[in-house]
């Protein structure tokens, strides 16, 4: 991702029964060059533009590798990850491994973060919105 190149936005789509998602129309031009399906931490699948995961992988890379937490900071960040491709509809395959981890069967929610898309359950999802509402009714007191 270039600056500028902000992702934002809440989509309801649908994996089709082989696992692949229509990426929102504004933004398969980012894929172009390939892209990065990511465990997310929260319990989501993360896609990010190839550019934008390495950028923001440096951060996982700061310990050195001679460390164990090094080296788990690495696992963590490349281990539950995968490359991926745009089909020409604009779809991309989400991995089975992935799906399983983020619960993903059919209907999803897809979240712009800024750096890249988020895709949820659902049920995840409502429930990470209602986390967001605590901490903004905590922050209006």
């Amino acid at each position: 991702m270039t600056p500028g190149e902000d992702f934002w936005g809440i989509y309801d789509l649908t994996l089709d029964d082989r696992g692949r998602l229509a990426v929102p129309a504004r933004y398969r031009q980012l894929f172009e060059r390939g892209a990065m399906l990511v465990q997310g931490l929260d319990g989501q699948v993360e896609l990010w533009t190839v550019e934008g995961y390495k950028t923001s992988s440096l951060e996982y890379t700061e310990e050195p590798m001679t460390t164990p937490e090094g080296r788990r900071l690495r696992r963590q960040r490349y281990g539950p990850a995968w490359n991926a491709e745009l089909d020409r509809q604009g779809r991309v395959l989400v991995p089975t491994k992935l799906r399983q981890k983020g619960a993903l069967d059919g209907a999803v929610v897809v979240c712009g973060r800024g750096e890249c898309l988020e895709i949820w359950n659902p049920q995840r999802w409502e429930a990470e919105e209602a986390q967001m509402e605590q901490g903004r009714a905590g922050q209006d007191r």
